[in-house]
């Protein structure tokens, strides 16, 4: 049996293929807004991650091409954008005059034939003047095929892009040597080719992320609610968020001012009302302090990545994260399980019997599934450890008791 692979839950790919330590920040003025193939999202070899990670200036809008519609339908997209895509009536952009420059770059994820796809099934980027580059050399992602030898990853893509609009801007060839980085490491990693029956003989252990056997002083842990407001700048504002430390079970709850009137029916599931944010709430970059304060040197777990992206707004940004969804699914995936959707946390729990209680409006109880499913993840984490221990060499790695969260 061969070692546990462990998984980095910032990037998303093993470890030893992990590449954040190779990403650099870019203080790009563009903006640059990846619109996400939903099939895209959990590809190990997407590269959207390493603008998502680098970049100052950039937003991924991922989800079904439905919610996608209705996004981009209500106005996520501002007018004045402009769409990377080689069609007809596409602009060259070293053509264009430094006055004429776009100040916001909407760039498509996935395969070609999903970026066509996107373009036809979301009738606002049709409406969007396009641009276009012709790149001096042939594409360096030779993991990935692409249909023409001119077709450029996403990630080259939006380097060339900040090339030509922002020469000045420094760093910008950094992105193209993360982009090098990850391919140049996936290649070395590629086992010998190997036959099916091989795969299934050779069965790996799973291996929990490192985070989930943190002493509980190391840990907070976070859930974050936020609103789509209709501002000239339609996203997802941060709302509310919930903190905690699991040991001592001290509490931290961050209001938002919200940029324009947040819906009654979120504000009723968050039992929260307009004037109580208009009046506690701190502004975007308020919170910061509070917030550092709580945090300290520890790791931030949370059940999902927009947490994570919601509090980086506020000004958290710790050294070590840990994704709960990604963890379990990881885990279920372990046991042969493939199931068309992973579920909520609160259908999770009641699959897996673990009880949790909370009283307040739906962030609160978020904090407190939260709390639940990272309770259950370390006994599973920790009962994987002890039989991996217990177990002879030649077994075959079995599956691992459920029962209600304990934190040991």
């Amino acid at each position: 049996m061969r070692d546990a692979r462990e998984t980095c839950y910032t990037c998303f790919r093993p470890r030893v293929v992990c590449i954040c330590a190779f990403l650099q920040p870019v203080a790009n003025r563009t903006r640059i807004t990846i619109v996400q193939h939903p099939r895209e999202r959990l590809h190990p070899l997407n590269t959207a991650r390493i603008a998502e990670g680098s970049l100052e200036s950039v937003r991924v809008l991922r989800g079904t091409l439905g919610r996608l519609k209705e996004e981009l339908g209500a106005g996520a997209i501002p007018a004045d954008a402009w769409l990377l895509y080689p069609g007809p009536n596409a602009v060259d952009l070293e053509t264009l005059p430094a006055d004429q420059a776009p100040r916001e770059v909407v760039v498509l994820d996935g395969t070609w034939h999903q970026a066509s796809t996107l373009l036809r099934d979301l009738p606002a980027l049709a409406s969007l003047p396009c641009a276009r580059f012709t790149p001096a050399a042939p594409s360096e992602y030779r993991i990935r095929k692409e249909p023409r030898a001119d077709y450029h990853s996403t990630i080259e893509s939006i380097a060339h892009v900040l090339s030509v609009l922002e020469p000045d801007t420094a760093g910008i060839e950094s992105l193209r040597e993360s982009f090098r980085q990850l391919v140049a490491r996936n290649v070395a990693a590629r086992p010998p080719s190997r036959t099916r029956r091989a795969r299934q003989r050779d069965r790996r252990a799973h291996a929990f992320p490192d985070e989930l056997s943190l002493p509980l002083d190391q840990v907070v842990l976070a859930y974050a609610e936020g609103a789509f407001i209709r501002t000239p700048e339609r996203r997802k504002q941060p709302l509310v968020a919930w903190l905690s430390h699991p040991e001592s079970g001290a509490r931290l709850r961050i209001l938002l001012r919200p940029r324009g009137q947040v819906g009654p029916r979120l504000l009723q599931a968050l039992e929260l009302n307009q004037d109580e944010l208009e009046r506690e709430g701190f502004e975007l970059d308020g919170a910061e302090p509070a917030l550092r304060a709580f945090l300290g040197e520890r790791a931030l777990v949370a059940w999902n990545a927009s947490t994570l992206a919601m509090l980086a707004e506020l000004g958290a940004r710790p050294m070590r994260r840990l994704l709960l969804k990604g963890a379990y699914c990881d885990h279920r995936r372990s046991l042969g399980e493939r199931p068309a959707a992973w579920g909520n946390m609160n259908a999770i729990l009641a699959v897996r019997g673990v009880s949790w209680h909370s009283r307040g409006g739906r962030a609160e109880r978020g904090l407190a599934q939260t709390d639940a499913i990272y309770g259950y993840l370390r006994k599973v984490a920790r009962s994987n450890v002890e039989n991996a221990a217990a177990r002879p060499a030649h077994a075959t790695p079995g599956i691992s008791p459920s029962g209600p969260a304990a934190y040991t």
